[in-house]
């Protein structure tokens, strides 16, 4: 019998859906994120998606130019899915706030979309490590190099359970 790959392949978003914690990542203790595997064929086609011809001034032709905000709302609403954790005093050390002097550090910053499209459009660090967890579909399988200790534990007991 011939296996074809192709009729194997998660195509459900849910099924590739998982909780990462992002503390020594970020250096921020507690911060975890929902991620969805994002695969190259999916990223390739948001970026064509959201790449317009625009006409150069100068050479007077055509050229590609990419939309950044349409392809960070789309990756906000696809792939980061939730987070918990996340305070304005952690954004405060990744991101340059301002007008926000009086609001307490431990005030917990909600997942939305405008939220997320912020983080990554000013957070460095938060945009390279989730586009990198996300796209490695290693991190999304059973015992995956990402796996949280939590989730070892519960590997371990379930093997127990079944005698293995």
């Amino acid at each position: 019998m011939d296996f074809k790959i192709g009729e194997h392949v998660s195509r459900t978003e849910k099924a590739t859906e998982k909780w990462f914690d992002l503390s020594e990542d970020l250096n921020q203790h507690g911060f975890e994120v929902l991620l969805a595997h994002i695969s190259r064929k999916t990223l390739d086609r948001w970026v064509r998606d959201c790449t317009r011809s625009v006409r150069n001034p100068v050479t007077k032709r055509k050229e590609p130019k990419l939309d950044e905000k349409a392809l960070w709302r789309l990756y906000a609403s696809h792939v980061i899915r939730d987070w918990r954790g996340l305070t304005v005093g952690m954004l405060r050390k990744m991101i340059v706030l301002t007008g926000c002097d009086e609001v307490a550090a431990e005030t917990v910053v909600a997942c939305n979309q405008e939220n997320v499209v912020s983080l990554l459009e000013n957070a460095f660090d938060f945009d390279t490590v989730v586009t990198d967890i996300a796209r490695d579909p290693a991190n999304f399988l059973e015992g995956g190099p990402r796996e949280t200790e939590e989730e070892e534990t519960e590997v371990v007991a379930e093997e127990e359970a079944r005698g293995n």
